[in-house]
């Protein structure tokens, strides 16, 4: 047991009292326990909080004057009907220990998932004088578990997915061909428009497909030097069929020659992802289309970005944008490609950022370079 497990332990044991006499004590461990401490005083109505600590401070974003007072359910926000709450209510009922997850927001907004752990502290009677809570950031360990499952996951179904598009891929092709051979022009129209629905439809499915199976698969290789604007314009030869039949203006701005120290394969399949999601972006646009892939360098960074002029990413998604299984009906995307993307440009230590307004989005890549 560390020194703050050392701490906690002794803060959250069930058999401890506290002497009211000792608070400056307790304040002086609960400070250096790196998670949110926050005493509760069950004897006032809606029982306030009473002391939180520095690290609650920290993660919450929360001064102790705006928390100390407040009912601890105003972490979080509209959320007020989790379900995990009814074991916790029953638990301050019963004076009794209760360890939930509950989702929470910081001052700023931002959600987090909370584990809380809620012991009652006794005065030397036997008498409840306090609800002591531990609360433990655990976010980054639910995204682990999401993408944990999600490549279990995905091992299997690239499989599948596979297995099921063969014999589709050979009907369509027996099914050109028949169509051709219709004499009914109107017919022949309907069903060579409907051909062209499933092809599409196939394209998006072959893709997720792809995702899927480079995240399920993939595991770290070795660095080589290459030129960055070869290999993206190697990326733009696969995609010039979509981008001409989209009539999508694309543009490849570089001022100079830059190469890069990084997985070629993982970047390669990085630029596929950040373009195709620019053309997805701009199918459904009526005006004019365009993309500008920007290559340029400042000091010791290599920024690369893809831009397009499409009707940006939605509002509810943004926040969420690089995470597993995210998506919108306006925006469109198949919840993987970019969470993908992240995962690559962190393994290769850059980082991933975007801007996005009405007149469309900006995905920013950036990598260090001594070239």
């Amino acid at each position: 047991m560390n020194n703050n497990d050392t701490l906690i332990h002794t803060l959250l044991n069930p058999s401890n009292t506290l002497n009211p006499n000792n608070m400056e004590m307790f304040e002086t461990i609960a400070n250096i326990i790196q998670a949110g401490v926050v005493l509760v005083d069950p004897k006032v109505k809606d029982m306030p909080i009473t002391f939180v600590n520095d690290a609650f401070v920290e993660m919450t974003g929360y001064s102790r004057e705006e928390a100390v007072g407040k009912n601890a359910r105003f972490l979080q926000g509209e959320l007020l009907e989790q379900t995990p709450k009814k074991r916790l209510k029953k638990a301050l009922e019963e004076e009794q220990s209760c360890e939930i997850e509950l989702k929470n927001f910081t001052k700023d907004g931002t959600p987090f998932y909370n584990l809380l752990k809620i012991t009652p502290l006794f005065d030397e009677n036997g008498e409840i004088l306090y609800y002591i809570g531990l609360q433990i950031n655990i976010t980054n360990s639910i995204e682990y578990r999401k993408v944990t499952t999600i490549k279990r996951l995905s091992e299997g179904l690239t499989h599948e997915i596979n297995t099921a598009m063969a014999p589709i891929t050979g009907h369509m092709e027996i099914l050109k061909y028949d169509i051709e051979a219709i004499s009914d022009e109107n017919a022949k129209k309907y069903m060579l428009e409907s051909l062209q629905s499933i092809q599409k439809s196939k394209k998006i499915i072959e893709e997720i497909s792809s995702s899927l199976h480079y995240f399920s698969t993939t595991s770290k290789t070795d660095s080589e030097k290459f030129n960055i604007l070869d290999s993206i314009n190697e990326v733009v030869a696969q995609y010039k069929e979509k981008i001409l039949l989209n009539e999508i203006s694309l543009k490849i701005q570089s001022s100079q020659i830059l190469f890069l120290d990084a997985e070629k394969d993982a970047m390669i399949h990085l630029w596929m992802i950040l373009l195709d999601n620019s053309i997805d972006a701009l199918i459904e646009t009526t005006s004019s289309k365009q993309i500008i892939i920007k290559i340029e360098k400042q000091e010791n960074i290599i920024e690369i970005s893809f831009e397009d002029n499409a009707k940006g990413i939605h509002p509810d998604i943004q926040e969420d944008i690089f995470k597993a299984l995210t998506k919108s009906k306006d925006y469109g995307g198949k919840g993987i490609g970019l969470f993908v993307a992240k995962s690559i440009v962190e393994s290769n230590n850059g980082t991933i950022s975007f801007s996005t307004s009405n007149e469309g989005t900006k995905f920013i890549v950036c990598f260090e370079s001594n070239y």
